[in-house]
């Protein structure tokens, strides 16, 4: 397919503007003449075998006709990849062009490159009527396209204090009125209308300009400005807040197209660096089978070379052994191309998991009786410790057969005769951890780490130097992680290996089936809220947490991550949850307890409820978990419209899996993260949304960290140049991750952009000041800060004091200053720091703006990083320049 070189040309500069993932178009065009020339190779070798299957000897005729079949399979999948790859970048072009398109217009419209959310220029009309009315407060009421009211607040001193009761009072007074009709009201507590409200008189509202704006009879929101004390309006005021309920009412309108765009346009990426992903994926598996099945084949040349040179010959005694090799080899290849299908079925979520309850000792037994021809002809001994009264694990059996038959088929392939295999089963905690021990040639300590990679093969091959496919032990990890397990190999050279995996417990528990949640696939459905509630009881520090189905009048538990003694008292909470609609804290006597209703398809369909003996549950952690069951509605709701909700689900639990994977591997902090974070956002003046959004992206920043293949906990050194760039794509990944769970978008970008620089140094995009997102720059500073005072094995640990005092020396360059001193006050606060050193540090990052504004030249830009700088100590997993 022959592309225009002004197509090229523009795609080169649309993929310079938006980063990508994936091979570049030299990559590519390399790759498709791989492709080629493999086409050319398997077509003459199609062609050859055809021949000596039809012209050669008849007692070789069979297998080269088999032969030339496998090579004709080969042949048609290069040619199905080839079409695949040219279809892909012809979709690909199209999503560039397409993204350049709605880029443009999105630009036009707001007539910036960088653009708002719907709130955030709402806020700033919001100032504008206060500065032209010459209000000290200003409170905004927006409602959104489902009648869902936001409240932004503006220029009030107290922010905990709750507005809302008050602004739904006065839009209540003001419901009469037509839109975009102001009321001027200079004494509130002498109006006989407003003067009457309990809910003024304690917000401290002495004077009051009001309005509901919109767009026809339908209003947008109501804003207010107002001031402490009684004061006259001036003339002209009236048209003046007029024209900005106007203009609020078409920041409104545009705002909510621009929200529709955004949307089109993370689609449009997502679905970009899906298709390059995909491409990327495609071609490293062409290079890596390709490589694996010519092994085999050239086996297969030589010896059918062999016997054609001396096929004239009827007393040939190598004969028979040329023709067992041709079999072996060709029984090899049937083995590989069946386990390419079956890691291809796992890694596009096209098998379908039916989990049930498993009596373990079944399985094993089944497998033991499948595998004794092997047993026996090596002498060989399979011993089974799984006891008959085990509690059932909750699983698909077929898969966990596939894992034990590949173990304990390893275990035989690497053993010598007469030695045993040994399965054991036993509870642990909340699963059933399975062990398979066999007293083999064992495993090198260099390569443990990879043994679980595909196509990976170590330099021991056990007796009879036999050959595997490396694809084996690949898919025992795909399948134990969609089980939510984990497995892991113990070895030493010479005293054999012992694998272990684990499988969670099936609880006795009903379906459900007629209940709301009660739709096509349901099993996805089930195993997907009982990993949402691993996530809340992980995520709130939850000492436990249930799920109960039904509504307030008939309400069973579903499921739950411990046994619980007081179950009644806990449904009862449930209950008022689900009957009150919203969620509840409840903070008993060693027990508090935080309840939050499921909703699908606008009717309450369960709640859940998370149990912590102390410390108690304070707001921030019901704030939370409410955010959390309000992103399982939507990925229920966006699955449940789906032509296919399982793919959808899969899609969500395998991102949910990572979050949760990730987050048992960090290292244990001093103190929570995410609860510095959310403070650090409140005293910054975000909302609760944004607080919410920068506690989860604290939680869950490094969550990319498994897939880019660095395992920074356990590293002993700081990383190489290599690992650096490595690591360098660790936002775009995690971001990608978190946006498969519907709503989490918002945390997705707070990820993304965590490592931007404030001078514009950072990554991914190079972002500075005020255009990295607010959540961003807290995230880095927790980040920072967290990571210096936690222990490493490379790098010594920091005091309170010293790394406060590293965030204020790389203030303006790396962090946030304004940011940087809201912290200081937090530790303070916390009493880390004293007074006097919290007084000493801001002195300092005074001094340290100052130096910084002087070397800008006085214009209040962030200076340039200067190229050479100190080597530091990295801040949570990398080694950068800023941090000392």
């Amino acid at each position: 397919m022959q592309v225009p070189i002004e197509q090229i040309t523009e795609l080169e500069r649309l993929e310079e503007v938006v980063p990508r993932r994936g091979p570049s178009r030299r990559v590519r065009h390399l790759l498709h003449r791989l492709r080629l020339v493999w086409t050319v190779f398997f077509g003459l070798a199609t062609l050859a075998l055809a021949a000596g299957a039809v012209l050669g000897p008849a007692d070789l005729r069979w297998e080269l006709g088999a032969l030339g079949g496998l090579a004709a399979l080969m042949l048609l999948f290069l040619i199905r990849e080839e079409r695949a790859a040219r279809a892909t970048m012809a979709r690909e072009r199209y999503l560039w062009l397409r993204l350049r398109d709605l880029s443009q217009i999105f630009e036009v419209v707001l007539g910036v490159r960088s653009h708002d959310d719907v709130r955030s220029l709402a806020g700033l009309g919001l100032q504008e009527s206060m500065l032209l009315l010459r209000s000290e407060y200003g409170a905004l009421i927006l409602q959104d396209t489902e009648g869902d009211d936001h409240v932004t607040v503006l220029g009030y001193a107290d922010r905990n204090y709750d507005h809302r009761p008050w602004l739904i009072e006065v839009q209540n007074m003001l419901r009469g009125l037509a839109v975009n009709v102001p009321v001027f009201v200079p004494n509130v507590s002498a109006d006989p209308h407003f003067g009457s409200s309990a809910m003024l008189e304690k917000a401290g509202i002495g004077a009051l300009a009001a309005v509901r704006f919109g767009n026809g009879s339908e209003a947008g929101g109501l804003m207010v400005v107002a001031n402490p004390r009684p004061s006259e309006f001036r003339y002209g005021d009236d048209k003046t807040f007029e024209l900005a309920a106007r203009v609020m009412t078409s920041i409104l309108r545009h705002g909510r197209k621009l929200d529709e765009l955004s949307e089109v346009i993370a689609d449009l990426k997502r679905e970009v660096d899906e298709l390059t992903y995909a491409n990327q994926a495609k071609s490293e598996f062409a290079s890596v089978a390709s490589h694996e099945l010519k092994t085999p084949l050239t086996a297969v040349k030589a010896s059918v070379d062999t016997l054609l040179a001396n096929v004239r010959r009827g007393d040939y005694e190598a004969l028979e052994e040329f023709l067992l090799v041709i079999r072996e080899e060709a029984d090899r290849l049937i083995d590989m191309t069946g386990k390419i299908l079956e890691i291809s079925a796992l890694d596009y979520s096209n098998r379908v998991m039916e989990r049930r309850p498993v009596r373990l000792r079944r399985v094993v037994d089944s497998c033991a009786q499948a595998l004794e021809v092997h047993l026996q002809e090596k002498d060989m001994h399979l011993q089974v410790d799984v006891p008959l009264d085990l509690p059932p694990v909750f699983a698909d059996p077929g898969m966990v057969r596939q894992v034990l038959i590949n173990l304990i088929g390893n275990a035989i392939k690497f053993s010598t005769s007469g030695q045993s295999v040994t399965v054991t089963a036993q509870r642990e905690g909340e699963g059933v951890q399975v062990r398979v021990i066999d007293e083999g040639i064992g495993i090198p300590e260099d390569e443990q780490p990879h043994i679980f990679d595909r196509f990976f093969q170590g330099s021991h091959q056990g007796d009879n130097h036999i050959q595997s496919t490396g694809l084996g032990l690949a898919i025992v990890k795909e399948i134990v992680e969609q089980h939510q397990g984990h497995v892991s190999v113990e070895s030493r050279p010479g005293a054999g290996a012992t694998f272990c995996f684990d499988l969670p417990l099936a609880r006795d528990s009903f379906g459900l089936e007629g209940t709301p949640l009660d739709f096509k696939q349901s099993g996805e459905v089930e195993e997907f809220l009982r990993l949402a509630l691993d996530w809340i009881s992980h995520v709130s520090r939850a000492d436990g947490a249930m799920l109960f189905i039904g509504g307030p009048e008939e309400l069973q538990l579903y499921w739950s991550t411990e046994e619980c003694e007081n179950l009644l008292e806990v449904a009862k909470v449930a209950t008022r949850a689900m009957s009150a609609g919203s969620g509840i804290l409840l903070a008993g006597e060693g027990t508090s307890l935080v309840a939050v209703p499921l909703y699908f398809r606008d009717q309450v369909a369960g709640c859940f409820v998370a149990r912590r003996e102390s410390p108690p549950f304070p707001l921030e952690d019901q704030l939370l978990v409410e955010g959390i069951v309000d992103r399982i509605s939507r990925v229920l709701a966006e699955a449940a419209a789906q032509r296919d909700p399982g793919r959808q689900l899969r899609r969500a639990m395998r991102a949910v899996r990572d979050l949760l994977q990730n987050s048992q591997r960090r290292v244990p902090m001093r103190v929570d993260p995410s609860l510095l974070a959310w403070e650090l956002a409140d005293r910054a003046g975000a909302d609760r949304e944004l607080a919410r959004d920068v506690r989860l992206a604290t939680n869950f920043h490094d969550v990319a960290m498994a897939q880019i293949g660095l395992d920074i906990e356990k590293q002993e050194r700081p990383l190489s140049d290599t690992e650096q760039e490595r690591l360098h794509e660790h936002p775009r990944q995690a971001a990608r991750l978190l946006e498969d769970i519907q709503a989490m978008e918002s945390v997705s970008q707070i990820v993304l952009h965590h490592h931007e620089w404030y001078d514009g140094a950072g990554y991914p995009d190079g972002l500075a000041g005020s255009a990295i997102p607010l959540g961003a720059r807290i995230v880095a500073i927790i980040d920072a800060y967290c990571s210096m005072t936690t222990p490493r094995k490379y790098k010594p640990v920091h005091e309170p004091l010293d790394a406060a005092r590293e965030l204020v020396r790389c203030s303006g360059r790396q962090f946030d200053p304004s940011l940087v001193r809201l912290f200081l006050g937090i530790l303070e606060g916390r009493s880390w720091l004293e007074p006097g050193e919290s007084e000493a540090l801001l002195i300092e990052l005074e001094t340290v703006a100052a130096e910084r504004l002087a070397r800008s030249g006085g214009n209040g830009q962030p200076a340039p990083t200067a190229s050479a700088s100190v080597a530091t100590v990295p801040a949570d997993n990398e080694s950068e320049e800023g941090l000392d």
